[in-house]
């Protein structure tokens, strides 16, 4: 039987990295990233990428090899992650918390043209000049209907959709009806790791405590000194808003670690509900393991074969 593309998704904290390690171990496999903050080389610590000891005895592909200055998107990664998956001949092993990559590689993405440098740099000029509001009052005006979809503070769905309009002259609705598939939905096993919530919330504290044991605190400042526009996906990291305060003197440590911790929990809540609502269809095996360590052989046997 051929070998599946197998995914490993859950929340922040939630084991990922060890699971599809142990996982990767016996169905000798690779892994690939799918995390829009760990494909930065700047942010190791902050985006708590698997260290050198984690990827000592298995590959490990698309950790670390974007600068922060670039741009990125989730066409990119689809097209990074579906090179990986045809080249290393073996079992890939896709492991990440961001749904929306892993949601677009399986079922599919919208076929929008490449944006024109220019309109990208005046719209990003333009939202940084006039804030969130007033530019989703602008994108209302090109594109009312998908600016009543988006909410008010999302500047990055709102920049898109803003740019992709003004550079083909088309919504953004009008490119997503096209639809770019890479590998049938058939030929995916979905895995999502769901531990108890508590369980979970206690690995988000204890992971940005060890985050500072490893020097997070230094990262930020490096990458504060980098003044990268704070909209790049890489200022997205978490800790560099709570960090930046206490290293102004605005906060004092703990209450950057508090408020960071919460940040922390509030996105794997989110991300929980996400995995819930997001990957239904009828050809994807779905595997929900709320405990990894006892499950581990269940999945195991679940990611063998197609």
């Amino acid at each position: 039987m051929k070998a599946p593309i197998i995914i490993i998704a859950g929340p922040t904290a939630s084991g990922k990295t060890s699971f599809a390690i142990k996982l990767a171990q016996e169905l000798s496999g690779e892994i690939i990233n799918a995390d829009s903050l760990q494909i930065y080389a700047e942010n190791p610590i902050l985006s708590a990428q698997p260290t050198a000891s984690e990827r000592k005895n298995i590959p490990h592909h698309l950790f670390g090899y974007i600068k922060g200055d670039e741009e990125y998107n989730v066409a990119r990664w689809i097209n990074d992650a579906a090179g990986q998956i045809k080249y290393i001949n073996k079992t890939p092993i896709i492991v990440g918390g961001t749904g929306f990559y892993l949601k677009h590689l399986m079922f599919g993405l919208s076929a929008i043209p490449d944006i024109a440098p220019e309109v990208h740099r005046q719209a990003t000029a333009l939202l940084d000049k006039v804030g969130s509001k007033e530019f989703h009052k602008l994108l209302a005006e090109v594109d009312y209907s998908i600016a009543a979809e988006i909410e008010m503070n999302n500047t990055k769905r709102a920049l898109r959709a803003y740019e992709v309009i003004k550079s083909t002259g088309k919504s953004i609705k009008f490119w997503q009806e096209e639809n770019i598939k890479y590998f049938p939905v058939s030929s995916f096993k979905l895995v999502i790791l769901q531990p108890d919530r508590e369980i979970l919330y206690q690995n988000c504290n204890k992971r940005f405590l060890d985050m500072l044991e490893l020097g997070a605190l230094e990262e930020v400042k490096y990458l504060l000194k980098q003044h990268y526009n704070p909209i790049m996906g890489i200022m997205k990291s978490h800790g560099i808003p709570e960090l930046s305060k206490y290293l102004s003197g605005q906060w004092s440590l703990q209450q950057a670690i508090e408020k960071s911790q919460q940040v922390v929990r509030n996105y794997a809540k989110r991300q929980i509900t996400w995995f819930r609502h997001q990957f239904n269809h009828p050809e994807l095996e779905k595997c929900l393991v709320t405990n990894p360590e006892k499950q581990f052989s269940v999945v195991l046997e679940f990611c063998k074969t197609l």
